[in-house]
């Protein structure tokens, strides 16, 4: 049985997390989840989203990220993102 990747309420708690460290823990959670999901992603494209997240300062860098896969998931992409340019 295939899962959905992640929801819009997944973003929410990263949004609503306390500290960075735990929108990271989040984070890493999705995208473990979308390695395995209904539309996988690619291992180099995996690499990347957990560089990225390693490397956000911020809660709200982390939920750019999360909100940049589900855009990008439904075809709809920011136009100002580097998400397609790896």
């Amino acid at each position: 049985m295939q899962v959905e990747n992640f929801t819009v309420e997944q973003i929410k708690e990263i949004e609503t997390a306390e500290t960075v460290e735990t929108a990271r823990i989040l984070m890493r959670n999705i995208i473990d989840t979308s390695s395995k999901g209904k539309r996988p992603i690619k291992p180099a494209k995996r690499q990347y989203l957990l560089n990225q997240t390693a490397r956000a300062r911020r809660v709200v860098d982390v939920a750019a990220i999360a909100y940049n896969m589900l855009l990008a998931g439904e075809g709809l992409r920011s136009l100002d993102s580097t998400y397609f340019a790896k």
